[in-house]
């Protein structure tokens, strides 16, 4: 993923199934001992680009290990205890480890490296069947209302070390308008090179290309990502300078021309905040407790914004009603959960990070 004009790419990866070279359609996890060959642009722009700055604080690698096979893909923080990645990263469901490695630059021999005890997925993903199969981008990877979910959710018992921090999830789709210009983040084998000690992340600013995400995914201009930049974000800056994560890359579409191609975490958010922990109390109230309190248009958009903030235990989202001076509603912020109140117009919640896990396939579903 080198920053710079587009150009066109030999692209090929590495499949899990054995780790047979196939087209590339989806960016399965490569073995990082194995390069891929790149546009001839990429080596003159590799040590220019090679430093990502604020993007290290909030990326991961993720190693995963099971049935005899090993691959890299990237990940984002997305909860104190929670990383967001794609779906086919999986390898044997059940019987394989997540690796979750954070970043301070290059990859030292000190790195913190974590394993995740629980990985989410969508119900109607199938992760197993398009490994083995070398299926396309599209199928085993659409959930049970036929929409594209390429993405995975790791919970880390430990949590995630200090000095990091958490990318934000949208309540909103970033569109294709002349906001929508953004950062493509990954840890791939770039330039040429292969995934190892030393490697850094990548980045390269370009642009949403989808006008809509109502088939679960997006879309963005470029098509400069390479193995090992699966499950890794785009992300923008919202008006505090943090780091927002519009999608969980999967691989390329041919739309026109060849596409990056995300799943929405905007689409997703509902799953997303379930995967971190979100009890809902559909009609109640949970008075008191307030430290916070922001505008918020739908109670998953206030849910979010719970679980992605430390001193959060819980929250009330109180609709719009006429009069507001917004038409949005009001999201209340609690630092305890105190007790429900039956009130029909609210929707609550209480954020249970070490919450359940409903089994399918081998994975927690959401």
């Amino acid at each position: 993923m080198a920053v710079g004009p587009a150009h066109e790419v030999a692209m090929s990866r590495i499949c899990l199934a054995g780790f047979t070279l196939v087209a590339l359609t989806t960016l399965a996890c490569v073995d990082p001992d194995d390069e891929l060959a790149l546009g001839e642009d990429d080596a003159e722009l590799k040590h220019a680009y090679d430093d990502p700055g604020v993007f290290d604080r909030s990326t991961v690698r993720v190693r995963v290990t099971g049935g005899g096979k090993v691959g890299t893909c990237t990940g984002t923080i997305i909860g104190a205890r929670h990383v967001l990645t794609a779906a086919h990263c999986s390898i044997a469901p059940g019987a394989e480890t997540y690796a979750v490695t954070f970043y301070a630059g290059a990859y030292p021999a000190e790195a913190t490296t974590q394993f995740a005890s629980r990985a989410y997925v969508p119900w109607g993903v199938d992760p197993v069947a398009h490994a083995s199969a070398g299926l396309n981008q599209d199928q085993g990877l659409r959930d049970t209302a036929d929409k594209f979910a390429d993405l995975m959710v790791l919970y880390l018992p430990a949590g995630i070390p200090a000095g990091y921090q958490v990318a934000r999830l949208p309540a909103t789709y970033l569109g294709n308008g002349d906001g929508s210009y953004g950062y493509l983040v990954g840890n791939g084998a770039h330039d040429g090179g292969a995934i190892g000690a030393g490697v850094v992340l990548r980045w390269l600013y370009s642009k949403a290309y989808s006008s809509n995400n109502a088939d679960g995914h997006m879309l963005v201009d470029s098509s400069d990502v390479d193995g090992g930049d699966s499950g890794g974000p785009f992300y923008t800056f919202d008006a505090n300078w943090r780091l927002v994560v519009h999608g969980a890359l999967s691989g390329v579409r041919v739309e026109w021309a060849a596409h990056a191609k995300y799943a929405s975490t905007q689409f997703h958010l509902k799953r997303i905040v379930a995967a971190i922990g979100n009890l809902e109390l559909r009609g109640y109230d949970l008075p008191g407790n307030d430290y916070a309190v922001d505008w918020a248009s739908t109670s998953t958009e206030c849910a979010a914004r719970c679980a992605q903030d430390a001193p959060c235990k819980a929250y009330t989202h109180v609709p719009y009603y006429a009069g507001q001076l917004d038409a949005l509603g009001v999201c209340w912020l609690k630092n305890a959960t105190g007790s429900a109140v039956w009130n029909g117009g609210m929707v609550s919640g209480v954020i249970t990070p070490t919450g359940g896990c409903a089994t399918s396939g081998g994975f927690c579903r959401i």
